[in-house]
């Protein structure tokens, strides 16, 4: 994989209270080989820009999504 630029982070708060997670994000080139999935039962599918922000779980992964669209 290639990193073509660095993106916003996410900083979120555990739901139980017990801190706050930051996420670094990047944009990405795939560059041959395969991608690893981190949890079992997580999928990998590649969707137009426009369908990406419908297929999330989570409403702030959605937000933040539609806030760097543009980035992308």
């Amino acid at each position: 994989m290639k990193i073509i630029k660095t993106l916003p982070d996410i900083k979120y708060a555990y739901p139980e209270g017990d801190g706050v997670v930051k996420v670094k994000n990047f944009l990405f080139e795939a560059v041959g080989g395969e991608l690893a999935l981190e949890h079992k039962g997580d999928q990998l599918i590649w969707v137009p820009t426009e369908e990406a922000s419908k297929r999330l779980s989570y409403d702030n992964l959605k937000e933040y999504f539609r806030s760097i669209k543009n980035e992308i």
